[in-house]
């Protein structure tokens, strides 16, 4: 079982590791760039030039996640802003509650703290699977799948929880929550739920699109 230990905010999540590479990888590029002489012209300039690119590309992407995570907590505090000077409240006010999966919902939110903590507004959910990571038939790892609408787009967000002995019947309890409670979330990995969601998708494609959003 999960400890109980102190919800908080965790904005680094899947930051850290892109943001070291593209930190690293840009410093390797601009030191062949420009800290190291060259006597045939501008040699070290297109060596240093890909590093460069490379470690641009990962500090975008670490910029990318960190923004997401604080949009993920800034959508939790004006829908429930109580919650911003007492994250134990997500814990102890949760309309469903499972500490073995460290899975809660409160209110109109899912709570999972595996790998950092992570909220979703259920109003803005509109698709839940299991998913289920293997080797010829082993199971290795099982998480959630969420799709979710954020910033006018639909994306598929990966949700971990605690691999229990009784995981299919926790999990089965938490669906049937769910069902009774968001029937407008479609439910389980079918041909059908994978069509509809693909449409929603196509239709994010038609959507305007700006480089700066990527980034602000």
């Amino acid at each position: 079982m999960l400890k109980m230990k102190p919800l908080r905010e965790t904005p680094w999540m899947g930051v850290i590791t892109p943001l070291g590479i593209g930190s690293f990888a840009s410093f390797i590029g601009l030191c062949l760039m420009f800290l190291l002489e060259d006597t045939e012209a501008y040699g070290h300039f297109w060596l240093g030039l890909p590093f460069l690119v490379i470690g641009l590309i990962f500090l975008s992407f670490a910029h990318y996640r960190y923004r997401e995570n604080r949009e993920m907590y800034e959508a939790l505090y004006l829908a429930h802003p109580e919650v911003k000077s007492d994250w134990e409240i997500l814990r102890t006010g949760a309309t469903y509650a499972d500490t073995g999966l460290g899975i809660w919902i409160y209110k109109n939110f899912l709570v999972a703290r595996v790998s950092g903590l992570r909220v979703y507004d259920l109003k803005e959910v509109k698709w839940l699977y299991e998913h289920q990571l293997g080797w010829r038939r082993v199971s290795i790892e099982r998480s959630m799948m969420v799709g979710v609408q954020q910033r006018g787009r639909h994306f598929l967000k990966q949700l971990l929880f605690v691999q229990t002995r009784d995981i299919d019947a926790q999990l089965a309890l938490l669906f049937k929550h769910i069902e009774e409670n968001y029937p407008h979330i479609m439910l389980g990995y079918t041909a059908a739920n994978n069509q509809f969601f693909g449409i929603l998708r196509e239709e994010d494609k038609k959507k305007p699109k700006r480089f700066w959003d990527f980034l602000f």
